[in-house]
């Protein structure tokens, strides 16, 4: 799933909890959630959310993730 937010001017806090938690529901099916946003409100570093400035790289995301499911890493 890519959640673009490239509209977005500024994300709130209760929003961003909100993509953590279904990031981690969709990593524990075996599924991806991307963000797409260039949005400085959401850190960097946070390993329970994947986010990419383009569409692009999303989708190059999710086919690296699945290429690495497929191949059991």
């Amino acid at each position: 799933v890519i959640f673009d937010l490239l509209s977005w001017q500024a994300i709130t806090p209760e929003t961003l909890s909100l993509l953590q938690a279904l990031s981690a529901a969709m990593n524990a099916q075996q599924n991806s959630l991307v963000v797409v946003s260039t949005l400085s409100d959401i850190p960097p570093d946070d390993p329970s959310l994947a986010v990419v400035p383009t569409l692009h790289e999303a989708e190059d995301y999710i086919r690296f993730e699945q290429m690495q499911r497929d191949l059991g890493l």
